[in-house]
């Protein structure tokens, strides 16, 4: 999903800090919304941060196979996501799995493929690819 972020970058002797702000609304499949803030490193090319976030989707009206409507929602969560990354030119791709601080789903069986897209096994997993324009 696109996304707007914010970055500021301080060069220390041996490494870079950064702390930066994303905020991204989503019109796929339903709208929701993500605030994010994040703290991290960088050494050379390679990037560690972690970030702390909520994501929210309102109530969606869902129909099943009888093409009954059935509304579902609304989903709330805030998560930390430590990730590791490589950052060159313009462009940074990172990743690291996703741990739930609080979860507010009122049914987990209805819970739409948007709400947690990257899962393995029973993690969470988070991977972004930045691009600076």
């Amino acid at each position: 999903m696109p996304k707007i972020s914010y970055y500021d970058f301080q060069k220390r002797k041996t490494i870079e800090t950064h702390w930066g702000t994303e905020v991204c609304i989503g019109m796929i499949n339903a709208p929701w919304f993500s605030l994010d803030g994040l703290y991290g490193m960088k050494k050379n090319i390679f990037t560690l941060d972690t970030s702390i976030g909520v994501w929210w989707l309102p109530t969606l009206t869902k129909f099943d196979e009888n093409s009954s409507e059935k509304n579902i929602g609304p989903y709330f969560h805030a998560t930390v996501n430590p990730k590791i990354g490589i950052k060159f030119w313009k462009i940074w791709i990172k990743g690291g799995p996703s741990v739930f601080l609080y979860k507010n789903y009122p049914c987990e069986e209805d819970v739409p493929d948007i709400a947690d897209p990257i899962k393995i096994g029973k993690i969470s997993y988070n991977f972004e690819i930045l691009i600076k324009l």
